[in-house]
């Protein structure tokens, strides 16, 4: 057991090993030595976007922690997603309306924040997924729906629409051939960091841009668009802040987080109106649906095959 986000946990689990590695530590010395095929990338993305559909369809069920980390090759070079323990993933790679109602719930289940505050969120959180508290035990019970509040909020319509936004950030990153898509991210750091931010682009093809920039839809600027990591040091990049201090980069988070729980609450508020008038649109951002990411990943292979 471990102190894992405030909560106890089990950590660990059996599974085959893939001596091979993570995604994440393989793409870039791919990159660097010339050795990344287009046909790799196509297939690659063709398998894990084929088999979030099957989880979708066949087992009915939401993957809600899709990155690099969680993506190991078999001695074959086919992809292999591990990690379904469903806590979902962070921030920075989820979609914009999962951060929404994560936002809430961070602010609901923090001991740190004052009573009047935690209350008023908790009790939004409550109406968004009523059994919230007892998903929030040191218990591990292994609902069936997982332990992600943030995505059992979600219709299913929805939770495709997220997974959607995960898979283009992820496709990204295999036709970049980066670890991730910040570079010098100050909540995350790689062994060989991207020169990249997403979404700039340098080698992927344009049909495959295009389909990212409809996966990614609804995207919003990251907390890296205020505060950088230059190595061990946070640095500003908000030119608001002329003096370059610790006060200053502290007031630069502060600001950001505030905007953004603002625009969450904001658009939590329009959701909820539109649900109760029978208008909600599932697909809010209007992203394509897994299968019609497929079907442009496959027309694209056979084109280029």
């Amino acid at each position: 057991m471990c102190q894992f986000g405030a909560k106890r946990a089990v950590v660990g689990f059996t599974t085959f090993y893939h001596s091979r590695g993570s995604l994440r530590d393989i793409l870039p010395q791919l990159r660097i030595h010339g050795r990344l095929r287009l046909s790799d990338q196509m297939k690659w993305s063709i398998q894990l976007a084929t088999a979030l559909e099957h989880l979708r369809i066949s087992s009915k069920i939401y993957y809600p922690d899709l990155r690099l980390d969680n993506i190991v090759l078999s001695d074959k070079s086919d992809i292999v997603m591990v990690d379904f323990e469903q806590r979902g993933v962070w921030c920075e790679f989820a979609a914009p309306e999962v951060n929404a109602i994560e936002y809430i719930r961070l602010i609901a289940t923090d001991e740190n924040v004052p009573d009047g505050v935690r209350e008023k969120y908790l009790a939004r959180l409550r109406k968004l997924v009523p059994d919230c508290d007892a998903l929030d035990q040191d218990a591990y019970i292994n609902p069936e729906q997982g332990y992600a509040i943030s995505w059992i909020a979600l219709s299913a319509g929805e939770q495709e629409a997220a997974e959607v936004y995960m898979l283009g950030r992820l496709l990204w990153c295999i036709f970049e051939g980066v670890s991730g898509p910040q570079k010098a991210a100050v909540w995350q750091s790689y062994r060989w960091e991207s020169h990249l931010e997403f979404p700039e682009y340098e080698r992927t093809p344009p049909t495959i841009r295009a389909l990212i920039d409809r996966c990614t839809r609804g995207r919003r600027d990251t907390l890296g668009s205020k505060v950088k990591r230059q190595r061990s040091k946070l640095i500003l990049c908000d030119p608001e802040f002329r003096e370059e201090n610790e006060e200053n980069v502290k007031e630069a988070a502060r600001q950001f987080w505030l905007a953004e729980i603002e625009a969450s609450e904001n658009f939590l508020d329009l959701r909820d109106a539109q649900r109760r008038q029978g208008e909600w649109n599932e697909n809010f951002f209007d992203r394509p649906s897994l299968d019609e990411v497929l079907a442009v990943l496959r027309a694209y292979q056979t084109e280029h095959a």
